[in-house]
């Protein structure tokens, strides 16, 4: 018995050894196929310029479990390579220490963060081809994520009217930099998946077509010559177009925006502060109704009243062939898939995920409120009472809601050990940060604070000398894109209400189960604490 014992012993040892070597040859051609596959795709775009190839390479190395650098160069959407890339294909290799990732650090690759060259925009077989000889300009106001959102409405409205999209300039924030400053887009948004999905050219090529001037101005609010004169200086075009009147040049548009220049609507529609313009694409085309090739879409920010499908952005079906008959809200689901951060932010903030946080999910929190900048507006009625309940919000009440809302978790097999919890909110709130830590630490031991700074992360990996070479315009800017990503990758998000930097980020955020699209946890952090002080039930 004890003979026969050995040799199944050995037997099952012999087999183990087989099945190991069968899995190593497995993971060998699996991980040389992606490298064959990486490779081909370069040699693909040699007929692009070398600062291409480098970035689609550079791409495809860093970001190597991302579909999405493989699926762009595709003639139409594919949903099977368009899903979440973060929240389903995150393969870290456990948890590792802060100061280990330091003392690996190599040299630090920086081609993702150099200038996007204009001459490539228009280069991008997109999804939905619009009129090449129409053309519409996006003309941005308020802060960085407000400007986000007036992209997405004017993107929408492109395609109901058949104009080529012409990527925009943005703006830096005027309360946290200073003063207004041009953003090139390639700091803003991922150029190449927006002009993946829609008919894009430069500002330079719209310039040049247009010789100079623009034809229309369509109005999504009431514009002001300052308004416009920002959108020549970005543009460096003529919009106001002057004219010779007793000796004197005179603007053809009024302080009271009162235009004698060509401008949409006309006086019979009623523009009001938001969403005064329906959806539907009879009605855009009613509203700027024109043949005019240069338009300029000026404060292009809630106006259409329209909301994209399930609170998903999702991109379009394969059979999606008729545009016209695309559902309106089916099309701003797409149209929010199209406008991600650049590859780069991407890049970092899953360096800084995979660096500090490891193979866990995670909690993430955007608390917005600070004095300089948000309670500006609390004058206004509408806003009054959100204000007065927030200042009496305290580090202690934040740490409650997001103790006793988190969903049961003693069943998830992703959790390894304490859970992760990370922190987003303006530079001037950091001591309100620290103690939301220090209580949510103390009132449940199981969660455990992300403490490490994210700006001395990247100086000490030294990527912040990527941005810095590359001129990016805000460092401000860079570190609230990266915390954006990062709080896109979580598993519970808390947002904050009235804040556009979560309302961008919440589309985002979903994944795929059992075959269905389904959306990540999320409770607004405000509703949770007011209902609880007030005895309501929980939203969650």
């Amino acid at each position: 018995m004890k003979v026969n014992l050995i040799k199944r012993l050995r037997r099952l040892k012999r087999q183990l050894k087989i099945i190991a070597m069968v899995l190593a040859c497995t993971v060998f051609m699996y991980k040389h196929s992606l490298t064959a596959r990486s490779r081909d795709l370069v040699v693909h775009l040699d007929s692009r310029s070398l600062f291409e190839n480098q970035l689609f390479q550079s791409e495809i190395m860093e970001k190597s479990t991302m579909k999405e650098t493989l699926f762009y160069f595709n003639e139409s959407l594919n949903i099977e390579n368009n899903t979440p890339e973060y929240n389903q294909e995150r393969a870290y290799q456990g948890k590792v220490s802060y100061q280990n990732e330091l003392s690996q650090t190599k040299s630090v690759n920086c081609t993702l963060w150099e200038p996007y060259p204009d001459d490539l925009i228009a280069t991008f077989p997109s999804r939905i081809k619009l009129n090449p000889s129409r053309f519409l300009y996006p003309g941005f106001y308020g802060g960085p994520n407000n400007q986000i959102m007036g992209l997405l409405q004017s993107i929408y409205v492109a395609i109901r009217l058949n104009r080529t999209l012409v990527v925009p300039r943005f703006s830096t924030h005027q309360y946290t930099f200073g003063k207004v400053e041009a953003v090139p887009a390639f700091q803003r948004i991922n150029i190449r998946r927006l002009c993946s999905f829609v008919s894009c050219i430069s500002i330079e090529q719209f310039r040049k077509t247009c010789r100079g001037k623009m034809d229309v101005i369509f109005k999504a609010k009431e514009v002001t010559i300052q308004n416009v004169e920002k959108y020549e200086r970005d543009t460096e075009m003529n919009i106001l177009q002057k004219f010779d009147n007793d000796g004197t040049d005179k603007l053809k548009l009024s302080q009271t925006a009162q235009s004698a220049l060509l401008t949409y609507p006309d006086s019979s529609y009623v523009i009001s502060r938001d969403h005064w313009l329906p959806s539907n694409e009879d009605d855009i085309r009613a509203v700027y109704n024109t043949t005019a090739s240069c338009a300029l879409h000026a404060l292009s920010y809630r106006s259409v009243e329209i909301m994209e499908k399930r609170k998903i952005a999702f991109p379009l079906l394969r059979n999606a062939s008729n545009i016209h008959k695309i559902p309106d809200d089916v099309l701003y689901s797409a149209v929010i898939d199209s406008v991600h951060l650049p590859p780069c932010v991407t890049a970092a903030a899953e360096n800084y995920v995979n660096a500090i946080i490891g193979n866990r999910e995670y909690v993430a929190l955007h608390w917005r409120y600070n004095e300089e900048d948000w309670f500006k507006p609390c004058q206004r009625p509408e806003r009054k009472p959100v204000c007065e309940a927030l200042k009496k919000i305290t580090p202690q009440d934040v740490a409650h809601a997001i103790v006793n809302n988190l969903p049961p978790l003693q069943n998830n097999v992703k959790l390894r050990g304490p859970l992760p919890v990370y922190i987003a909110a303006p530079p001037s709130l950091k001591a309100f940060k620290l103690e939301i830590f220090s209580h949510v630490e103390r009132l449940n031991p199981s969660l455990e604070a992300v403490s490490v700074d994210l700006e001395e992360y990247f100086k000490k990996t030294g990527l912040v000398q990527c941005w810095q070479k590359s001129d990016w315009v805000s460092h401000d800017d860079v570190i609230s894109l990266i915390e954006m990503e990062i709080v896109r990758m979580s598993s519970y998000f808390f947002y904050s209400i009235r804040s556009s930097w979560s309302a961008n980020i919440r589309p985002l955020r979903w994944e795929w189960k059992d075959g269905n699209t389904d959306k990540l946890f999320e409770a607004s952090i405000y509703d949770l604490i007011t209902n609880a002080k007030s005895g309501l039930t929980s939203l969650v």
